[in-house]
């Protein structure tokens, strides 16, 4: 779904911003063969909503954004990222599908105008072609993990770096990322 997500972010921050999703009559989401089963309109549990693309696209367009909290299940039950799960529908992507581009989506989004905007992302961040650095990494799971486990970032840099020895207990480890 990452590749859809992505689409779907640069519609809403190019030339969907500032429309409200509630203009938004139909969203299709041409996809790679691996992605064509993640089509549940109906997830009921936050994994379930993170494999769907529909629930994935229409939370990145009803809440403008892809911030962890969009993803977290919070948003299961909400009327609005319900209503657009159920006017999504999946295809499948024309193409070649050569790597690294071989997982690429197509988001075309249909407002009530008639308007038609397309988006799409030959390849998601993380992937061979676009890596991510060890700081995105870090700063990608600090988010979740700043409230629950405020010790988490600090000892995963300390870990990165080789700054813990082997002989530490991993345990002990983990009890301290829990540590205030």
């Amino acid at each position: 779904a990452h590749s859809a997500v992505e689409a779907a972010l640069e519609l809403i921050t190019g030339p969907l911003s500032g429309v409200p999703s509630q203009r938004i009559t139909e969203v299709v989401v041409a996809a790679h063969p691996l992605a064509l089963s993640l089509d549940s309109t109906e997830p009921s549990t936050a994994l379930g909503g993170k494999f769907s693309v529909p629930h994935s696209v229409g939370a990145v367009l009803s809440q403008r954004s892809s911030q962890h909290i969009v993803f977290s299940g919070s948003l299961l039950d909400d009327p609005e990222v319900a209503r657009l799960r159920a006017c999504t529908r999946l295809e499948p992507y024309e193409g070649d599908l050569v790597p690294p581009h071989d997982r690429p989506s197509r988001v075309t989004v249909t407002l009530d105008s008639g308007e038609v905007f397309e988006a799409v992302c030959l390849s998601a961040v993380g992937g061979p072609d676009r890596p991510l650095m060890e700081s995105d990494v870090l700063d990608k799971v600090s988010l979740p993990t700043d409230e629950s486990a405020p010790r988490f970032r600090a000892l995963a840099e300390q870990l990165v770096v080789g700054g813990i020895p082997t002989t530490v207990r991993w345990s002990d480890v983990l009890e301290e990322m829990w540590t205030p």
